[in-house]
């Protein structure tokens, strides 16, 4: 029994890939690339070959065109435009506003371009790319697989033999040049994972270590104990990584010093880091990890170590996770539960886990949020892999706010507004959850808005400030803020230097604010009953003081400057 999704909530999902399939069958590749205004990906039709398209989320389509100097002529002679890139890969590469990936094709010399302003161009002529990549030094660092007909500056005949991987550096002008090379590297495949570590490009590379020392790339020694080593991941000034160590598999970390220490001693069992690539989530990392032979999402955080992700429970089979998606507080997953096909998608909620999509899609692959709407590239029962859609029930979004009050609050005074900054705010439930000692404040349970209820109980003898911790719920998810409140001590009443007194008499049959001409804008105004007792404290704007809801009676108020003094204010 899979028991990640204890309800069932489907988005409607849409098929959004309605690209002229005239031509034969069509294929979308299982990868994408996007900036704030693009989503990017390859697709192939028979008889077109493969083309790079640009999606701006209107269900637009726009096919690249593909100008470059040598090959003007072979496209003007083929009256093709845009031109037929062929076996365009999925290895996608964003930097300096352009998109870098790899291509060949039957007119298309196999190698490095990038796209940028509607044109695509070439870089370097080579035999494939890698997946990873990182940039050091404001350069693209990529590995490029070269054959022996290359040459690069001054290699002598012995070092251009055969088939080799180097480490390529891309500058912001779309410059190529080595970066790193290194025997033992180019006998290897390409690398699991590329980081910038303390001034060095680090590359997990067949479960190896290696790292640049000048132009070279070896062995790094620091790392000589630990083998299969995987899924890099940069957080908090130290590299994490996934290897088995001395003493078993699991999370490993170095920090600056280069002080290697295992993450694993909070669960005893077995660790194995899967190659699905870890997230970020909270100053915590989300990894797919096998414990006690079972699959799961598990969760490291400093300090803290390792837990369940959101203390879910899983069958004892497990599942199968594609790919992860992180986006402000929460996971988007595509998971396939053991026995099963199809593969479903999981938002993953600080309080709820709903699956999002029917199932009925198989090989999902490539989560991407994407102007309001999660993309995803997957196979349905239909021949071809298709790009698809949906729009999932987002949380409330929320900041944390920050209010002050006055010790002479009295119980039932307004603080201030709970904010909901989503377009959507139809049933949203308000509640304190932790941080209201004495229960002093309250919030209200549909409106959002924080006041005091018993004022009794505030001592700034004790605690001047508060931090409330707010749920605020939707229909179906959570969402949580933080608000700060601070509570100022009473502006004791002072008779020193006092010119005059000024009582008024609120009618607030009438507007409640009082003019003045004698009081500068800004200036503030301490109001006190005919006790000598402050009760609220308001500011001169456009030479009116406006009254708050005060009981009917005599007033007083006082006008702090040097000393304290009154001045005669005519009531409207």
């Amino acid at each position: 029994m899979f028991l990640l999704c204890p309800f069932g909530a489907f988005a409607q999902m849409d098929q959004e890939t309605n690209i002229d399939r005239s031509g034969g069958s069509f294929d979308l590749g299982s990868e994408f690339a996007q900036d704030e205004h693009l989503l990017y990906f390859n697709a192939e039709g028979e008889g077109r070959g493969s083309q790079l398209y640009r999606y701006d989320g209107d269900r637009h389509l726009r096919l690249s065109s593909f100008h470059d100097s040598y090959l003007d002529a072979e496209i003007k002679e083929k009256e093709q435009s845009p031109y037929p890139l062929g076996a365009l890969t999925s290895h996608y590469a964003l930097f300096a506003n352009k998109l870098f990936f790899y291509a060949h094709g039957e007119m298309t010399p196999g190698g490095l371009y990038y796209y940028e302003k509607g044109i695509v161009n070439s870089v370097f002529k080579c035999q494939q790319i890698g997946a990873a990549h990182a940039v050091h030094n404001q350069r693209l660092i990529l590995e490029i697989e070269l054959d022996e007909s290359h040459r690069i500056g001054s290699e002598t005949e012995e070092d251009s033999v055969g088939r080799r991987v180097v480490l390529m550096q891309i500058g912001p002008n779309a410059k190529a040049a080595l970066f790193a090379r290194g025997k033992d590297a180019y006998e290897q495949a390409f690398a699991d994972g590329i980081v910038t570590f303390n001034g060095e490009v680090l590359l997990s590379k067949s479960g190896v270590m290696y790292s640049t020392t000048g132009s070279k790339v070896y062995p790094d020694k620091r790392f000589r104990k630990y083998k299969n080593v995987r899924e890099l991941i940069l957080m908090d000034e130290r590299l994490y990584f996934g290897a088995d160590g001395p003493d078993g598999s699991g999370l490993f970390s170095i920090d600056r010093n280069n002080v290697i220490r295992k993450e694993t001693d909070v669960i005893p069992n077995q660790h194995c880091v899967n190659r699905i690539d870890p997230v970020i989530m909270d100053h915590s990392i989300v990894f797919v990890a096998v414990v006690d032979d079972r699959t799961t999402l598990c969760q490291f955080k400093p300090g803290e170590g390792f837990s369940i992700y959101k203390g879910l429970q899983f069958s004892d089979a497990g599942f199968h996770v594609q790919s992860l998606m992180p986006l402000d507080d929460q996971l988007f997953a595509s998971l396939r539960p053991e026995g099963e096909f199809s593969f479903a998608i999981y938002q993953i909620n600080v309080d709820t886990v709903m699956q999002i999509s029917k199932r009925g899609i198989y090989d999902v692959r490539d989560l991407r949020y994407f102007k309001d709407h999660l993309y995803f590239s997957a196979v349905s029962r239909s021949d071809g892999r298709e790009l698809y859609s949906l729009e999932p029930k987002m949380p409330p979004k929320l900041r944390d706010q920050y209010f002050k009050i006055r010790e002479y609050n009295k119980s039932g005074f307004k603080i201030g507004q709970i904010e909901v900054m989503n377009n959507d705010q139809r049933n949203l439930k308000f509640e304190i959850v932790e941080g209201n000692e004495d229960d002093i404040f309250k919030v209200a349970l549909y409106t959002g808005v924080l006041s005091i209820d018993n004022a009794q109980h505030m001592d700034t003898d004790v605690k001047k400030q508060y931090k409330l911790k707010i749920r605020v719920t939707n229909s179906e998810m959570s969402s949580y803020m933080l608000a700060t409140v601070d509570i100022r001590p009473t502006v004791a009443f002072n008779f020193d230097g006092l010119q005059e007194k000024l009582l008024f008499f609120p009618d607030f049959s009438r507007k409640g604010f009082l003019t003045t001409q004698s009081i500068p804008n800004g200036t503030t105004v301490y109001i006190y009953t005919i006790n000598q007792e402050i009760i609220d404290q308001v500011k001169v704007t456009n030479g009116a003081i406006e009254l708050g809801s005060y009981p009917t009676g005599i007033y007083i108020l006082n006008v702090k400057g040097e000393n304290n003094y009154y001045q005669r204010i005519e009531m409207q």
